[in-house]
């Protein structure tokens, strides 16, 4: 093996190269799982989602949580990212009916690590597999060039959502 950069080349044999990425952000989907989460009857996973979603929300960004438990979620589809591995909870997001993706929440420490990506292509290909054309979110201000390397576009101009600036995006499917 000889390694160049972060991939490692294996020559098997004269012509053929198996080649794999070591990277951070290659290692780290290797080891995540997602989940769907049902709200009605999974209390142990739906747990974790909300202590996610109270640790980024309710904590980081001070919402309120009148604002951030606003009674959707039996309605919606959930996900939870863990690591293969361990089993921890590294993140999780919702779905509605009409392709409106909220609570997309990663803990800090999971953050770079692909947990976001992979949340929203995993919502985004069930999106397209109940025939819907578009999903939509509101993304914080800060968060819009994430959204925009995923192909979301935005929509309108910002506004203010708990206090945080926000802008509406899209993502025709």
């Amino acid at each position: 093996a000889e390694y160049m950069g972060a991939l490692l080349l294996y020559f098997t044999r004269p012509y053929q190269i198996s080649m794999y990425c070591r990277c951070k952000y290659c290692k780290s989907m290797e080891n995540l799982r997602i989940i769907d989460v049902d709200w009605a009857t999974d209390q142990t996973l739906v747990d974790k989602c909300q202590a996610i979603r109270k640790q980024v929300f309710e904590i980081e960004r001070e919402v309120d949580p009148s604002i951030e438990k606003d009674g959707v979620d039996p309605e919606c589809d959930h996900v939870l990212v863990v690591d293969r591995d361990t089993g921890t909870a590294m993140g999780t997001a919702r779905m509605t009916r009409d392709g409106t993706l909220a609570r997309i929440a990663v803990l800090r420490q999971y953050r770079g690590l692909s947990v976001g990506t992979r949340i929203l292509e995993y919502l985004i290909t069930k999106a397209k597999e109940r025939g819907l054309d578009r999903v939509r979110l509101q993304s914080m201000t800060s968060a819009m060039s994430f959204y925009q390397r995923l192909g979301f576009e935005a929509q309108g101009d910002e506004h203010i959502k708990a206090n945080i600036p926000h802008c509406m995006m899209e993502l025709r499917l």
